[in-house]
């Protein structure tokens, strides 16, 4: 009697999948780790045009002579918040790429399961079929 455990296309199958797998998650930890190091990179982006938002600011009241108007701390805050809506706005948008990649792996592993049940069934057959016509192998020997 030969069961699917024996039969070596299964066994060949269950190798690539468990390689695929393993593939798709390297891949998407990968993915995951640019998008993280590419948002820190983008950070003191949002420093620098804040500093110089503000230096603009600051340099033009100075310029009128009004530069301890309160009009002055009112822009400084709105460029400021300008700045950190953006910022949210960034670690939102990475936040949701993030959860795509998760998303996506979660799919593909999904499918590569349910090739696998597929293919376990197919070997199940197939060993019931030969063990029916008295094959005793899995060489069909």
């Amino acid at each position: 009697m030969i069961s699917p455990a024996q039969d070596p296309q299964f066994l060949a199958f269950l190798r690539a999948a468990g390689a695929q797998e393993g593939e798709l998650a390297a891949l998407a930890a990968f993915q995951k780790q640019r998008l993280q190091t590419s948002q820190g990179l983008r950070m003191p982006e949002y420093d620098q045009r804040l500093r110089d938002t503000q230096q603009a600011i600051t340099n033009d009241f100075a310029a009128r002579g009004v530069s301890s108007s309160g009009v002055r701390s009112q822009r400084l805050n709105e460029a400021a918040g300008d700045v950190e809506h953006r910022v949210q706005k960034d670690r939102i948008e990475t936040l949701g790429d993030l959860q795509q990649i998760d998303l996506t792996l979660a799919q593909q592993v999904a499918e590569l399961r349910r090739k696998q049940a597929d293919q376990g069934l197919t070997s199940t057959a197939q060993s019931a079929i030969g063990n029916a016509r008295g094959v005793l192998s899995p060489l069909g020997a």
